[in-house]
């Protein structure tokens, strides 16, 4: 119902907030070429499945694209970067285009490493090569949430390699979703 989507969309938002439009967009292409269809067999299990149900939803006339009013109503991530991802500038953003961002923006699973990286080093704003508290509560809400448990050695640092360690050791999340 409502309260689902509703944390559907929070959910996602934290999940574009933080950087991971490209994962968010990996996740959308997998699943089959029109949003009308549901996820191929093969496709990657559950947030491919929540990402086709938030996908048919935003496509409110059921044309298999997105136009920016769809966006703009509900995809606040993708409205954010819609220019950027209508490559040919019709108004629209189709599959296609989501797989060439994807792909233009690093969104393969082997830059998630990278990506963190980068998510870290924006977030260290002392440059100390490490996460305070305090940085983690002004920039990573997820990392915040969780930092108890991911300072493995409770120094009151979170390293790259804590990070690392507590997202395999928890299947690549850094927690458990909300629903």
């Amino acid at each position: 119902g409502i309260s689902a989507l509703n944390s559907l969309l929070e959910n996602t938002m934290k999940a574009l907030h933080t950087g991971l439009l490209a994962t968010f967009l990996a996740a959308a292409v997998s699943t089959s070429t029109a949003f009308a269809e549901p996820p191929a067999d093969g496709a990657k299990g559950d947030r491919a499945h929540k990402m086709h149900a938030h996908l048919k939803a935003a496509d409110k006339d059921g044309d298999g694209k997105i136009s920016r009013a769809e966006a703009d109503a509900s995809m606040p991530g993708l409205a954010k970067n819609f220019e950027a991802i209508d490559a040919n500038k019709d108004g629209f953003v189709t599959r296609e285009e989501m797989r060439a961002f994807r792909e233009k923006s690093g969104g393969a699973k082997g830059d998630r490493g990278h990506k963190m990286h980068a998510h870290l080093k924006a977030a260290d704003k002392d440059g100390d090569g490490k996460i305070s508290r305090a940085e983690a509560d002004a920039s990573m809400p997820r990392l915040a949430k969780n930092f108890e448990a991911i300072d493995a050695n409770k120094d009151g640092f979170v390293t790259r390699e804590e990070m690392r360690a507590f997202r395999e050791k928890n299947g690549g999340r850094m927690g458990k979703q909300q629903s």
